[in-house]
């Protein structure tokens, strides 16, 4: 019986920052032959131009979104990615910074948070009751006291498979995205 035709993205993980386009996200077909797809578009990001098989979008507000295409046909196959939305303002820490001590943060109303591959520990009620804060990066390795992100209801960790901050995230039931350990550490 026929299956319909697989959909499949070039990367799991895509990335843009608000008020700017990303690059262009495109999809392939297991099938080899060009289908009709449909895109559907979260509320964070807008359609730049589409062309059939390829998006370009702008983010709209930072987190992650899921874009999704689904093949026209009868079965409706469909395929998502994730698409980090950075904040058009990031607060970077300085790559000097080794530990951030407990309540640094606290009630600071920043969206993105930059942590440098070198930082090794976040200290208590670090990053408390940011309300705005929506995407962090935590480096491999990293120690994380067990109340730093209290109050913080928005927030999606950005982390490596494996490492402290994906077991930090699923321990306290958190959003997470897994990137690669190059991508999170990069910074």
């Amino acid at each position: 019986p026929a299956t319909g035709h697989s959909v499949r993205f070039g990367q799991d993980v895509y990335e843009v920052t608000v008020g700017k386009t990303s690059d262009i996200i495109s999809a392939s077909f297991t099938c080899g032959h060009h289908v009709e797809l449909q895109v559907h578009i979260p509320d964070n990001l807008t359609l730049v131009s589409w062309n059939g098989s390829s998006v370009t979008v702008s983010g709209n507000e930072p987190g992650v979104a899921t874009l999704s295409f689904e093949v026209d046909d009868e079965i409706r196959n469909r395929a998502s990615c994730k698409v980090v939305v950075h904040a058009a303002e990031q607060m970077v820490l300085p790559s000097a910074l080794t530990v951030i001590d407990e309540e640094a943060f606290t009630n600071l109303s920043v969206e993105e948070v930059v942590l440098s591959h070198k930082v090794e520990s976040i200290g208590a009620r670090a990053f408390a009751d940011c309300k705005n804060l929506v995407l962090i990066n935590l480096p491999d390795g990293i120690q994380i006291a067990e109340d730093a992100f209290d109050g913080c209801e928005q927030l999606t960790i950005l982390c490596s498979d494996g490492s402290t901050g994906h077991a930090y995230a699923t321990e306290h039931e958190m959003p997470y995205l897994i990137l690669s350990s190059d991508d999170v550490n990069a910074k």
